[in-house]
Parts: structure tokens; C-alpha cells; sequence
């Protein structure tokens, strides 16, 4: 593949399809149409990402979003509470709350529309953007006494599940490290070279069967460590990432990452110049 090709990820895609439905998903639950966004994917593929314009429409509306990551149904009623019925209550890494029939319950109330939205005298209707690395899709994950709750949920809203697709995962990696500026510095403002952005592009190619969480997140980690670290502190951090026989031995896609990042660096300019 070249760079051409690269660019056209996003048509192809299974997460770039994801993401779609996902932004489509909290656009409707911050317009009012929607009561709650359940958003599901690999953790580091970027479900954080995709709340961040959501964050910045409510503060600019004055609602600032409750953060909650609650571990039972006393939290979760807790951060409801404090969201007072219209601001937007944010929960990342829930996976808890889909193994508490208190905490289904609670949120069965909150998100229909058509009931009081009362639970013990407490309001706990609110904008709501629920999301967990676990694979909502798949309701046999769950306690089976739990499923019809669950399923009570989905039925109002249905949950959005970015791939857990180990190829898709890594071809839309690729694609935003090509895209995007992404791997251009470290999170502390040090440059990446293009040269360590082919070397990082290579190694998570060349490592994609071993790499536990093939993901955005995984790129800029490669990225910044072969920026920053001396080789021995290096291997140490690409060996905690690695695990043995991790996915379904694709085939390692045979990929010139010198020249693919150097026609990015080419185009890159090309643009400039024409906007200039």
C-alpha cells in the first residue's frame, strides 16, 4: 500500500465506520433527541475522542458535564443527583454498571422518555454518554439474569460497537498516524522524527500478532518511547505491550514505511504550497 491508498481507510473500514455511528450517536444525544449514547470498542481506540466536541457544545451552553465512573448503584445514583436533570453525565469505562440489576435499573428510568424519571425521589433523567471497552453487541458477555435488563436498554437506544476487528483496528491506527498529527510530537512537545515514524510504523506492522491492544493510543505509545528512551528501556517497554499468540495470525502486510512516509511528508508540503 502507498499513501494513496492509506487515505482511503475510511471508506473501507469497519472502526472508521464505527466512529461514524458513534458521533452520529452523541450528536443526537446533545441535540435532545436521544437520552443516551452507548459507545463500545478496544480501550485506546478513541471513544474518548469522540465526546470531547460533545464536552465543548454543552460548556458552551453553560452545562458542565459530571464525570462519573461509578462502581455501584450508589454512585451511579450519586452522579445522576448531581447532573440535576440536565447536565450531561459522562461515564467512561463502565463495565461495572452491566453487572448490577440495581444499576440497570436505575438507568432502565433514566433513559425513558415516556416514564417519571424518578428513582427513590431523585431525578435521574440526563443527557447521557455511557462507554465501556466491553463488546456491548454481544449480550452473552453478561450474567444471563441480567440480559433482559440489558436488552430493555438496547431496545431504546441501540449501542454503538467500534470493531474489535484486529486488521481494522490496525489498518485505521495507520491511517490517522498518516492523516493526522498524531505522531508528529510526544505528548510533552518533543519532535518525532519521520525517520522514528517509519521505525514505529514498522514495528507495529511487523508485531501484529503479538501486540495485545492494536490500537491509535498503542502507535503514539511506540512513537514516543523509540523518541525518548535508550534502547534497553525501549525493549522493556515494547516487551509489556507484546503477548504471545494475541489474535488470529494475520498475515504481516508487507509495507515500504520509509517511502509511504515520505510521500506523507511530500504531500504534506504539496498542500501547503497550494494554500499558501
Amino acid at each position: 500500500m502507498n499513501f494513496a491508498d492509506w487515505m482511503t481507510v475510511p471508506e473501507r473500514n469497519a472502526v472508521a465506520a464505527g466512529f461514524r455511528l458513534a458521533r452520529e450517536s452523541v450528536g443526537l444525544v446533545v441535540a435532545g433527541d436521544w437520552p443516551v449514547a452507548w459507545l463500545s470498542g478496544p480501550g485506546g481506540i478513541g471513544k474518548t475522542v469522540i465526546t470531547k466536541t460533545a464536552i465543548k457544545v454543552w460548556q458552551e451552553k453553560g452545562l458542565e458535564p459530571v464525570f462519573a465512573n461509578p462502581a455501584n448503584s450508589r454512585e451511579l445514583l450519586a452522579a445522576l443527583k448531581t447532573a440535576k436533570g440536565n447536565r450531561p453525565v459522562i461515564m467512561e469505562e463502565a463495565d461495572t454498571i452491566f453487572r448490577s440489576d440495581k444499576c440497570l435499573n436505575i438507568l432502565k428510568i433514566a433513559t425513558d422518555r415516556r416514564g417519571t424519571g424518578l428513582y427513590d425521589n431523585v431525578r435521574v433523567t440526563a443527557p447521557l454518554i455511557i462507554a465501556t471497552n466491553a463488546p456491548l453487541h454481544d449480550l452473552t458477555v453478561w450474567d444471563k439474569k441480567l440480559r433482559p435488563h440489558i436488552e430493555a436498554l438496547f431496545n431504546r437506544v441501540p449501542p454503538v460497537t467500534i470493531s474489535f476487528d484486529r486488521l481494522a483496528n490496525y489498518e485505521y491506527a495507520c491511517y490517522l498516524a498518516l492523516s493526522t498529527d498524531m505522531l508528529r510530537w510526544t505528548p510533552r512537545g518533543r519532535t518525532i522524527s519521520a525517520a522514528t515514524t517509519a521505525r514505529a510504523l514498522s514495528w507495529f506492522t511487523t508485531h501484529i500478532n503479538e501486540i495485545e491492544l492494536l490500537s491509535a493510543r498503542t502507535l503514539c505509545n511506540i512513537a514516543e518511547w523509540m523518541t525518548i528512551l535508550t534502547p534497553n528501556a525501549l525493549e522493556s517497554k515494547l516487551n509489556s505491550i507484546c503477548r504471545p499468540a494475541v489474535g488470529n495470525h494475520l498475515p504481516i502486510p508487507l509495507i515500504d514505511w520509509d517511502a509511504v512516509v515520505a510521500e506523507m511528508i511530500e504531500v504534506r508540503r504539496s498542500n501547503r504550497k497550494m494554500a499558501a
